[in-house]
């Protein structure tokens, strides 16, 4: 079967829009970051969870909370006569995510504790340019407000051994150590500096806050290489948080694509898998 090149050139585009919709999210709550910048161009308004709504036919909306969004638009006809349309999506993927003293040294370097979230495929991080993404909860004088962080350069690194110290790696595969080897490098330890202290000072500096006001927070570590188009005649992508992102666009990219919908729709999308299975 012959494909058409308009069918190509659309395809590439929806390609490279998915794949710069997974760049721009690099944790759950940078996705929703992501989500509400499409939503509100696509004309749909923010509801606040506590206020009293007053909806319309017609009408789009959204309502986000932390790495969780729902959008839905209230279809003219009765929900007796079309029913709804309802999607879900978790967008939290497999991956990295740093412990809450994180920050330890070892032989003079500043080492970043990790623990294993969902299922991801510990090899695939090996020599990669890796970085931190998430929230930071910092001290305000009214309590505290939460700040989205990211290091766009690579700032940590779980470095592979050369073949002469890891002879069996081709033959028994490539397995770390959950508490010894999976930490990462961050940087290298100034003499009598807490290590921890080191590692917040590094986020309040980005931040531009002081170090003592940074009450906690909650990072992803993610791939800094952006996502690609390849192949011989460029059929093919590539980029990291495939699950679930992936599904998270479609879903996006289907309702904000509904004009004058008929039916009442919902998008949901959640940060953490399972809050979808129990929706």
């Amino acid at each position: 079967m012959t494909i058409s090149a308009g069918i190509q050139k659309e395809a590439q585009k929806n390609a490279q829009d998915l794949l710069a919709f997974i760049d721009a999210s690099p944790s759950p709550w940078h996705a929703v970051a992501t989500c509400v910048t499409r939503l509100e161009a696509s004309g749909f308004e923010a509801l606040e969870e506590a206020a009293a709504w007053q909806l319309a036919p017609g009408g789009r909306y959204f309502v986000a909370r932390q790495g969780s969004i729902v959008a839905f638009t209230i279809g003219k006809k009765n929900l007796t006569e079309t029913g709804f349309n309802m999607v879900g999506a978790h967008t939290d993927s497999p991956g990295l995510r740093l412990k809450p003293n994180a920050a330890f040294s070892s032989d003079g370097l500043i080492r970043i504790g990790v623990e294993v979230y969902g299922g991801p495929i510990l090899a695939s991080f090996a020599d990669r340019d890796l970085s931190l993404a998430g929230y930071v909860n910092v001290k305000t004088p009214q309590g505290f407000e939460t700040q989205y962080i990211q290091f766009e350069h690579p700032v940590v690194r779980l470095p592979n051994l050369a073949i002469h110290m890891n002879r069996e790696v081709n033959d028994k595969g490539l397995k770390f150590n959950k508490q010894t080897e999976l930490p990462l490098l961050f940087g290298e330890g100034k003499e009598g500096v807490d290590a921890d202290a080191q590692f917040i000072g590094h986020l309040a500096d980005k931040l531009k806050v002081k170090p003592a006001d940074i009450i906690n927070f909650e990072l992803d570590v993610f791939d800094t290489q952006k996502g690609v188009i390849w192949g011989a005649h460029q059929e093919f992508i590539a980029n990291s948080q495939l699950d679930n992102l992936a599904s998270c666009h479609a879903a996006l990219t289907a309702i904000c694509s509904s004009n004058n919908p008929q039916t009442t729709s919902i998008c949901a999308l959640f940060d953490h898998e399972i809050g979808r299975a129990s929706c």
